[in-house]
């Protein structure tokens, strides 16, 4: 799934890449037929992004469109916004475990992704809580591709200015640029 979206982008040289660009594509590869963006006032010390999945009947005797609403906190800058926006698109193309679909199994996950993973407690919650923040590395492998990142090495701007291009938040524009990045890329596509 996620090696059919990093495919669209790979060779990007020009950057930013677009939410919208990368919402289209998800949409192109048929994994939802509309996917709308909301800001909402979200704590951004709680939840940076979440999506809502559900079907809409187009017709009598039609089949239903899969929507996605990505909602999306207000409250954090562009950069931040933007990253959560794709980290739900990723979501948008998973299937299976990834969905949470009881309000039980929210507020597990809610607690796991704002505290540290379990190394005594399983679950569900925390699975989850583990892909989403995996869905972080692969969002800025697709909103940073490497040609992109190799401009970026070679142009002597700073890593400020390189976030400022890329509108990423700065730390992980950081990790995008260290030497350890490039094996992180491989690992997102080997697991594939």
């Amino acid at each position: 799934m996620f090696d059919r979206l990093y495919d669209r982008f790979k060779d990007r040289v020009e950057v930013p890449i677009e939410v919208e660009e990368i919402r289209d594509e998800v949409i192109n590869l048929g994994y939802r037929e509309k996917i709308i963006f909301k800001p909402e006032d979200i704590d951004v010390g709680r939840l940076k992004g979440l999506i809502y999945e559900y079907s809409v009947a187009v017709g009598v005797y039609a089949d239903c469109d899969r929507v996605a609403e990505i909602i999306y906190s207000s409250r954090h800058d562009l950069p931040w916004q933007r990253l959560a926006c794709c980290k739900e698109l990723i979501h948008a193309c998973e299937t299976g475990v990834e969905q949470t679909n009881t309000q039980f199994l929210l507020d597990g996950l809610v607690e796991k992704l704002l505290g540290p993973l379990s190394d005594e407690e399983y679950g569900i919650a925390d699975f989850q809580a583990s892909l989403d923040k995996f869905a972080v590395y692969q969002a800025l492998a697709i909103m940073f591709p490497a040609p992109a990142r190799a401009a970026a090495l070679s142009s002597g701007m700073s890593e400020e200015e390189v976030a400022e291009k890329v509108v990423l938040p700065l730390p992980l524009v950081k990790l995008v640029l260290s030497d350890h990045w490039p094996m992180l890329v491989d690992s997102l596509l080997d697991d594939c």
